[in-house]
């Protein structure tokens, strides 16, 4: 599937099954890391269309998660290359870094 569907190599396809089967806890982390994902792009997307002028509600629901059709003042590609620029941080961090709210600084 990966390798036909996925178009993967087959080494990298075979490398990530045997992650998956090894490791109990890879798929969920992935899955988790993707609602987070998807639910800052949501965020952005609303801000994104109020600073247009539109209203929140102006963000349409995506047929499938992930999949939005056009929202008011929303560059898809400028937002992945923000998201890209602060490198890998957990999630939270990202979120507090793209949304430009304040980090707590650690004591």
């Amino acid at each position: 599937m990966m390798v036909d569907g996925g178009f993967q190599e087959e080494a990298e396809a075979r490398a990530k099954y045997n992650r998956a089967r090894l490791s109990s806890t890879q798929l969920s982390t992935y899955f988790v890391g993707s609602v987070e994902f998807w639910d800052l792009e949501d965020e952005v997307r609303r801000r994104a269309a109020v600073a247009a002028g539109a209203s929140a509600d102006a963000v349409p629901a995506p047929r499938v998660v992930g999949d939005y059709p056009e929202t008011p003042g929303f560059d898809h590609r400028r937002h992945l290359e923000n998201v890209l620029s602060h490198g890998g941080p957990p999630m939270p961090l990202l979120r507090r870094l793209v949304l430009q709210e304040p980090v707590a600084a650690e004591r």
